[in-house]
């Protein structure tokens, strides 16, 4: 999956001493991408910073199949776990009884 960016403005990092900042943050994950354009409008520099837990160890990171395999499993428990919250529901309703209008 890939991120979903939206800009925002950092605080706390010094102006470039050249080009132009622009900084985005992705909505699910929380990963800053720190681009600087150059007068031309092509990146000079890139720097990601990414939140604690974010990245694998070199020697453990999944392959791409790995990584979807895994996706799926997570959302098959998820579908799961809704429909099964879904059947008890159901189940606490029906001993109840119900106003006649």
């Amino acid at each position: 999956m890939r991120h979903s960016w939206d800009d925002y403005s950092p605080t706390g990092l010094r102006k470039p001493s050249w080009g132009t900042r622009v900084s985005f943050r992705c909505l699910r994950c929380g990963t800053e991408r720190h681009d600087i354009y150059n007068s031309l409008g092509e990146v000079g520099y890139r720097r990601y910073v990414y939140p604690a837990g974010y990245q694998y160890a070199r020697d453990e990171r999944p392959s791409a199949a790995e990584f979807r395999i895994m996706l799926m499993r997570q959302q098959r428990r998820e579908r799961v776990k809704a429909r099964e919250a879904a059947k008890g529901q159901r189940a606490r309703g029906k001993g109840r009884l119900r106003a006649v209008r």
